[in-house]
Protein backbone atom coordinates (compact mmCIF):
# COMPACT_ATOMS: atom_id res chain seq x y z
CA UNK A 1 0.00 0.00 0.00
CA UNK A 2 2.82 2.59 1.22
CA UNK A 3 4.29 1.52 -2.48
CA UNK A 4 0.74 2.45 -4.41
CA UNK A 5 1.15 5.75 -2.96
CA UNK A 6 4.69 6.86 -3.55
CA UNK A 7 3.90 5.66 -7.66
CA UNK A 8 0.81 7.75 -7.14
CA UNK A 9 2.73 10.96 -5.63
CA UNK A 10 5.10 10.13 -8.36
CA UNK A 11 2.73 10.11 -11.72
CA UNK A 12 0.82 13.41 -9.97
CA UNK A 13 4.41 15.08 -9.89
CA UNK A 14 4.44 14.37 -13.76
CA UNK A 15 1.37 14.50 -14.91
CA UNK A 16 -0.13 17.95 -13.23
CA UNK A 17 2.64 19.92 -14.77
CA UNK A 18 2.35 18.89 -17.83
CA UNK A 19 -1.19 19.43 -17.77
CA UNK A 20 -1.50 22.76 -16.83
CA UNK A 21 1.45 23.67 -19.22
CA UNK A 22 -1.14 22.10 -22.17
CA UNK A 23 -3.59 24.28 -21.37
CA UNK A 24 -1.12 27.51 -21.71
CA UNK A 25 0.43 26.80 -24.92
CA UNK A 26 -2.86 27.48 -26.72
CA UNK A 27 -3.12 31.05 -24.64
CA UNK A 28 0.08 31.81 -25.12
CA UNK A 29 -0.26 30.43 -29.10
CA UNK A 30 -3.65 33.21 -29.71
CA UNK A 31 -2.01 35.56 -27.39
CA UNK A 32 0.31 36.20 -30.12
CA UNK A 33 -2.06 35.87 -32.71
CA UNK A 34 -3.56 39.08 -34.40
CA UNK A 35 -7.50 39.22 -34.26
CA UNK A 36 -9.10 37.11 -36.88
CA UNK A 37 -12.30 37.72 -39.07
CA UNK A 38 -14.20 35.91 -41.59
CA UNK A 39 -17.36 37.83 -43.42
CA UNK A 40 -19.41 37.97 -45.91
CA UNK A 41 -20.10 38.70 -48.74
CA UNK A 42 -17.46 37.46 -50.32
CA UNK A 43 -15.36 38.84 -52.87
CA UNK A 44 -16.62 39.30 -56.41
CA UNK A 45 -20.97 37.58 -54.92
CA UNK A 46 -23.28 39.09 -56.79
CA UNK A 47 -25.36 41.25 -54.27
CA UNK A 48 -29.28 42.85 -54.14
CA UNK A 49 -30.77 46.01 -53.05
CA UNK A 50 -31.10 44.54 -49.32
CA UNK A 51 -28.32 41.63 -48.56
CA UNK A 52 -27.15 39.87 -45.09
CA UNK A 53 -23.70 40.66 -43.73
CA UNK A 54 -22.35 37.79 -41.84
CA UNK A 55 -19.37 38.21 -39.73
CA UNK A 56 -17.60 35.90 -36.88
CA UNK A 57 -14.31 37.10 -35.01
CA UNK A 58 -11.80 35.93 -32.74
CA UNK A 59 -9.71 37.60 -30.50
CA UNK A 60 -6.87 36.75 -27.64
CA UNK A 61 -8.92 39.24 -25.08
CA UNK A 62 -12.75 39.45 -25.45
CA UNK A 63 -13.35 43.28 -26.10
CA UNK A 64 -16.64 45.34 -26.69
CA UNK A 65 -16.65 46.75 -30.31
CA UNK A 66 -18.85 48.78 -33.11
CA UNK A 67 -18.54 47.34 -36.59
CA UNK A 68 -19.64 48.90 -39.86
CA UNK A 69 -20.00 48.63 -43.63
CA UNK A 70 -18.90 51.55 -45.92
CA UNK A 71 -20.12 51.57 -49.16
CA UNK A 72 -19.51 54.59 -51.41
CA UNK A 73 -19.16 57.21 -49.05
CA UNK A 74 -21.99 55.87 -46.93
CA UNK A 75 -21.68 54.13 -43.18
CA UNK A 76 -23.76 51.09 -41.91
CA UNK A 77 -24.22 50.36 -38.59
CA UNK A 78 -24.01 46.40 -38.13
CA UNK A 79 -25.54 44.56 -34.64
CA UNK A 80 -23.23 42.38 -33.13
CA UNK A 81 -23.53 40.16 -29.99
CA UNK A 82 -20.20 41.29 -28.19
CA UNK A 83 -19.93 37.82 -26.04
CA UNK A 84 -20.38 35.73 -29.45
CA UNK A 85 -18.15 37.69 -31.33
CA UNK A 86 -21.23 37.23 -33.85
CA UNK A 87 -22.22 39.78 -36.93
CA UNK A 88 -25.57 39.56 -38.45
CA UNK A 89 -27.47 42.29 -39.85
CA UNK A 90 -28.84 43.84 -43.37
CA UNK A 91 -27.68 46.67 -45.68
CA UNK A 92 -29.49 48.21 -48.01
CA UNK A 93 -28.25 49.88 -51.64
CA UNK A 94 -31.13 51.48 -52.37
CA UNK A 95 -30.54 54.62 -54.67
CA UNK A 96 -27.15 53.34 -55.72
CA UNK A 97 -26.58 52.43 -59.20
CA UNK A 98 -26.01 49.37 -60.63
CA UNK A 99 -22.10 47.86 -61.13
CA UNK A 100 -19.47 46.95 -58.57
CA UNK A 101 -18.92 48.45 -55.25
CA UNK A 102 -16.23 48.44 -53.27
CA UNK A 103 -17.53 47.15 -49.70
CA UNK A 104 -15.17 48.16 -46.24
CA UNK A 105 -15.89 45.96 -43.30
CA UNK A 106 -14.55 47.87 -40.32
CA UNK A 107 -13.83 47.02 -36.39
CA UNK A 108 -13.17 50.09 -34.43
CA UNK A 109 -12.39 48.71 -30.45
CA UNK A 110 -13.19 50.11 -27.41
CA UNK A 111 -9.27 49.96 -26.95
CA UNK A 112 -8.54 52.69 -30.54
CA UNK A 113 -7.70 49.31 -32.74
CA UNK A 114 -9.38 49.45 -35.78
CA UNK A 115 -9.52 46.64 -38.38
CA UNK A 116 -10.88 47.09 -41.62
CA UNK A 117 -11.18 44.43 -44.66
CA UNK A 118 -12.03 46.02 -48.29
CA UNK A 119 -13.26 43.66 -51.28
CA UNK A 120 -15.64 44.37 -54.42
CA UNK A 121 -19.28 42.82 -55.03
CA UNK A 122 -21.44 42.91 -57.64
CA UNK A 123 -24.76 44.91 -57.25
CA UNK A 124 -27.72 43.93 -58.82
CA UNK A 125 -30.83 46.10 -57.75
CA UNK A 126 -33.30 43.61 -57.13
CA UNK A 127 -37.04 44.08 -57.69
CA UNK A 128 -39.43 45.97 -55.53
CA UNK A 129 -42.68 45.52 -54.33
CA UNK A 130 -45.30 48.33 -53.27
CA UNK A 131 -48.68 49.24 -53.73
CA UNK A 132 -50.79 50.60 -56.39
CA UNK A 133 -51.92 53.34 -55.23
CA UNK A 134 -51.81 55.18 -51.99
CA UNK A 135 -55.72 55.01 -51.41
CA UNK A 136 -58.87 53.03 -52.57
CA UNK A 137 -62.49 53.18 -52.13
CA UNK A 138 -64.24 49.73 -50.80
CA UNK A 139 -67.90 49.32 -50.74
CA UNK A 140 -69.28 47.55 -47.55
CA UNK A 141 -71.80 45.91 -49.98
CA UNK A 142 -69.11 44.20 -52.24
CA UNK A 143 -67.79 42.05 -48.67
CA UNK A 144 -64.33 42.89 -49.06
CA UNK A 145 -61.63 45.31 -50.15
CA UNK A 146 -59.70 44.15 -53.00
CA UNK A 147 -55.89 45.31 -53.17
CA UNK A 148 -53.32 45.30 -55.60
CA UNK A 149 -49.48 44.88 -54.94
CA UNK A 150 -47.34 45.87 -58.08
CA UNK A 151 -43.68 43.97 -58.72
CA UNK A 152 -41.29 45.95 -60.50
CA UNK A 153 -37.64 45.42 -61.69
CA UNK A 154 -36.36 42.39 -62.06
CA UNK A 155 -38.91 39.51 -61.41
CA UNK A 156 -36.89 36.52 -62.47
CA UNK A 157 -36.91 35.53 -58.64
CA UNK A 158 -39.59 34.60 -56.33
CA UNK A 159 -40.31 37.52 -53.73
CA UNK A 160 -42.07 36.94 -50.16
CA UNK A 161 -42.97 39.66 -48.12
CA UNK A 162 -46.27 40.55 -45.60
CA UNK A 163 -48.62 42.98 -44.42
CA UNK A 164 -50.37 44.04 -41.56
CA UNK A 165 -53.49 46.50 -40.98
CA UNK A 166 -53.98 49.61 -38.99
CA UNK A 167 -57.14 50.73 -37.56
CA UNK A 168 -58.32 54.19 -37.73
CA UNK A 169 -61.95 55.20 -37.95
CA UNK A 170 -62.61 51.86 -39.49
CA UNK A 171 -62.38 48.98 -36.65
CA UNK A 172 -60.86 45.57 -36.90
CA UNK A 173 -63.46 42.36 -36.43
CA UNK A 174 -66.26 45.40 -36.40
CA UNK A 175 -65.79 47.42 -39.66
CA UNK A 176 -63.02 44.91 -41.51
CA UNK A 177 -61.29 41.50 -40.45
CA UNK A 178 -57.51 41.77 -40.95
CA UNK A 179 -57.31 37.96 -41.23
CA UNK A 180 -54.48 35.55 -39.36
CA UNK A 181 -50.98 35.87 -39.95
CA UNK A 182 -50.42 33.03 -41.85
CA UNK A 183 -52.98 34.45 -44.29
CA UNK A 184 -51.07 37.71 -44.45
CA UNK A 185 -48.06 36.60 -46.80
CA UNK A 186 -47.95 37.66 -50.21
CA UNK A 187 -45.58 35.19 -52.66
CA UNK A 188 -45.02 36.82 -56.00
CA UNK A 189 -43.18 33.98 -58.09
CA UNK A 190 -41.25 34.02 -60.46
CA UNK A 191 -42.20 36.54 -63.57
CA UNK A 192 -45.43 37.62 -61.68
CA UNK A 193 -45.73 41.36 -61.60
CA UNK A 194 -48.91 41.89 -59.63
CA UNK A 195 -50.96 40.13 -56.89
CA UNK A 196 -54.11 41.31 -54.73
CA UNK A 197 -55.42 41.05 -51.58
CA UNK A 198 -58.45 40.70 -50.20
CA UNK A 199 -59.55 41.89 -46.60
CA UNK A 200 -63.10 40.77 -45.83
CA UNK A 201 -65.88 43.83 -44.94
CA UNK A 202 -68.30 43.77 -41.97
CA UNK A 203 -71.94 44.91 -43.29
CA UNK A 204 -73.39 45.93 -39.92
CA UNK A 205 -76.33 47.22 -41.69
CA UNK A 206 -76.07 50.89 -39.96
CA UNK A 207 -75.68 53.72 -41.70
CA UNK A 208 -71.93 55.56 -41.16
CA UNK A 209 -70.22 57.85 -42.83
CA UNK A 210 -66.32 56.96 -44.41
CA UNK A 211 -64.24 54.76 -42.42
CA UNK A 212 -60.89 54.20 -43.32
CA UNK A 213 -58.39 51.77 -41.92
CA UNK A 214 -54.60 51.20 -43.15
CA UNK A 215 -52.31 48.39 -44.46
CA UNK A 216 -48.58 48.45 -44.57
CA UNK A 217 -46.10 46.08 -45.73
CA UNK A 218 -43.19 44.58 -43.80
CA UNK A 219 -40.31 41.75 -44.65
CA UNK A 220 -40.71 38.57 -42.77
CA UNK A 221 -37.22 37.25 -40.90
CA UNK A 222 -35.40 35.80 -43.33
CA UNK A 223 -36.36 37.28 -46.61
CA UNK A 224 -34.52 40.77 -47.99
CA UNK A 225 -37.43 42.08 -50.44
CA UNK A 226 -37.20 45.10 -51.06
CA UNK A 227 -40.35 47.52 -50.49
CA UNK A 228 -41.57 50.48 -52.45
CA UNK A 229 -42.28 54.20 -51.95
CA UNK A 230 -46.40 52.97 -51.72
CA UNK A 231 -45.61 50.73 -48.62
CA UNK A 232 -48.62 51.69 -47.11
CA UNK A 233 -52.13 52.31 -48.32
CA UNK A 234 -55.25 53.28 -46.90
CA UNK A 235 -58.79 51.42 -47.27
CA UNK A 236 -61.96 53.92 -47.68
CA UNK A 237 -64.90 52.07 -46.80
CA UNK A 238 -68.31 52.97 -48.27
CA UNK A 239 -71.38 52.94 -46.19
CA UNK A 240 -74.07 49.99 -47.75
CA UNK A 241 -76.92 51.84 -45.89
Amino acid sequence: MILNWKKLAFVLLIVVPLFFSALQIPNKALAEDEIGLRWSPLESEVVGTIFYVHASISAPVPEQYTATLEVEGRSFPLKNWKWEWLIYDTVSLAGMERGEKKITFKLTFHSGKVLKETRTVFYEPSPTIEFDTRAQMASEENGKATIKLVRKGNVSERSVLCYYTVDRSAISYKDYVPGEDHERVVIFRPGETSKTIEIKLINDHKTEPLETFGIKLYRPDGHVTAIGEKSETTVVIRDAD
